[in-house]
């Protein structure tokens, strides 16, 4: 098992924060803590994983034996940068083992090989083995903005106007 990266998620009502890895096989993995074995696989359905990101993690409040409301952080969503080019989003649930794929964003040249997710949660940047970046607004799951080449300004940018703070 050739593990690229490792993130971890948690789910609304899980107690404990759960242990993800991508593989150059095209697994998602979620490892037992205690053994870091794995416990449940999850094909990417996008060739090798060559990073994985939870999402940003954000304030649950649920009930608690005896003591009224407890808010708890959680991210329950996980992103992977595959070699086929796309990004695929999978969810993880509480009480069920491994990851779901929910949706996948368009493919784009040559492979995703990085991500980085926005703070809101909303928005999403992957970077390719094409020179690209693509910033993804994943309530619609369309693209927002590219850039290529490593240019700034007109020359090597499309789409959108990306505003400074999302």
């Amino acid at each position: 098992m050739e593990v690229s990266n490792l993130a971890w998620a948690r789910a609304a009502d899980d107690p404990c924060w759960r242990l993800f890895a991508a593989t150059l096989s095209g697994e998602i993995l979620e490892l037992s803590i205690t053994q870091l074995q794995p416990i449940a696989s999850t094909d990417s359905s996008g060739g090798a994983v060559w990073a994985l990101r939870a999402a940003p993690a954000v304030p649950h409040t649920s009930g608690s034996s005896g003591s009224g409301l407890q808010q708890q952080l959680y991210t329950a969503q996980l992103a992977a940068a595959c070699a086929d080019g796309s990004v695929k989003l999978f969810g993880v649930s509480s009480g069920e083992a491994g990851a779901v794929l929910q949706r996948s964003l368009p493919r784009v040249e040559g492979n995703a090989l990085s991500l980085a997710w926005h703070p809101n949660g909303r928005n999403l940047v992957s970077g390719g083995s094409d020179g690209c970046m693509h910033v993804w607004d994943l309530r619609t799951g369309g693209w927002v903005r590219g850039c290529c080449g490593g240019g700034s300004g007109s020359g090597g940018c499309q789409g959108r106007g990306l505003s400074v703070c999302l």
